[in-house]
């Protein structure tokens, strides 16, 4: 089976075979689900959940990526858990060093 994957940037994914927009009818788009077009075409789709990579901290602990446009996150590389703070607390999940104290 395949997996047609889209990014945050887009609102909805779009048909391989027309290029029409595919309405999103689920409320879990991270993880595969059927998608039908206007013209008919069905499809699985999956929302990418890593957003684009922007750059990393200091000591490479932790790396800031893109969630929608004009949005990023931290992201911890030792445990993977969003919202990490490579300036000050570090990771809550794991437990990472912030790389400045």
């Amino acid at each position: 089976m395949t997996i047609y994957t889209y990014t945050p940037d887009l609102t909805r994914p779009l048909c391989p075979v027309c290029g029409a927009a595919v309405p999103q009818d689920t409320d879990t788009p991270e993880t595969p689900w059927q998608g039908t077009c206007r013209a008919g075409h069905t499809f699985t789709f999956q929302l990418e959940s890593e957003g684009e990579w922007l750059e990393d901290s200091k000591s490479g602990r932790f790396s800031r990526v893109a969630t929608e446009p004009e949005e990023s996150t931290w992201i911890c590389n030792e445990c993977g858990e969003a919202g990490a703070d490579p300036y000050e607390a570090g990771c809550g999940e794991c437990g990472a060093e912030p790389d400045f104290h």
